[in-house]
């Protein structure tokens, strides 16, 4: 794939960046013919940089800064220069080898990203039987959580967000952490304030927001409300997260 990738970047800068001087034309064509293909290697992105050089933007971090691996390919922090220009089939089969390795140095940030909004939140009221289970820790009652999964190779700190449909009402924010390559079941329920009452009321329609410091996440939003005498299943809902990335 990555020669194929090569091939046809040699071909779209020579025809948009080198005849028509067209930069940003050769990274929209590029990013079309390539762009899924290349997320399978950790490329976010194509820019064309030049009639010769393109730059991959890697979804992830070279520990080492800028570094050169050959003639033809060098590295920042997060991308990789690949010089495309003038190859027969021999050079390209071997920029290919040398492109897959290069990109392989790169530590994984993971997929998602940075912020998640789940607008709609509300956490049902227990009854009597549900306070009851939910002291004894016994039974299974009315309970949101946030799925939140980070895919990358670094941990991330990351900050809740909960809006207020009733006037008047401040933001809270709550802090917490997800380890590389984790995923963890934010349960609202179980969150406390400071002096040990629920994080989030019941009973009141909110909204959420999820903020990721160090690395992109994905979230997901569930849902599980319980009812009867003895808090039978009743309904359980999810929704993945909106992100404006």
């Amino acid at each position: 794939m990555l020669e194929a990738f090569i091939s046809s970047a040699e071909a779209v800068l020579a025809r948009y960046a080198g005849t028509h001087g067209n930069l940003a034309a050769a990274s929209e064509v590029l990013g079309a013919l390539h762009g899924a293909a290349l997320k399978v290697h950790g490329v976010r992105r194509t820019v064309a940089v030049s009639p010769r050089v393109v730059a991959l933007v890697v979804q992830g971090e070279h520990a080492k800064g800028e570094a050169r691996v050959n003639e033809r390919i060098s590295l920042t922090a997060r991308t990789v220069d690949v010089d495309v220009g003038g190859l027969d089939d021999k050079a390209r089969k071997q920029l290919a080898k040398d492109l897959e390795t290069a990109l392989g140095i790169f530590a994984p940030l993971g997929e998602g990203a940075h912020v998640w909004v789940v607008p709609d939140g509300y956490m049902a009221a227990l009854t009597d039987e549900e306070k009851r289970f939910e002291r004894d820790g016994t039974g299974y009652f009315s309970h949101e959580a946030l799925c939140v999964q980070n895919m990358g190779s670094k941990a991330t700190r990351c900050e809740l967000f909960v809006y207020f449909e009733a006037p008047g009402k401040e933001v809270l924010r709550h802090a917490f952490d997800v380890e590389p390559a984790r995923s963890i079941h934010l349960r609202l329920d179980k969150i406390r304030a400071g002096k040990g009452e629920p994080f989030i009321p019941k009973s009141a329609p909110v909204g959420y927001k999820v903020v990721s410091l160090d690395a992109p996440v994905v979230v997901q939003g569930s849902r599980i409300l319980t009812s009867g005498k003895q808090s039978e299943f009743a309904s359980f809902g999810t929704v993945m997260g909106w992100t404006p990335e």
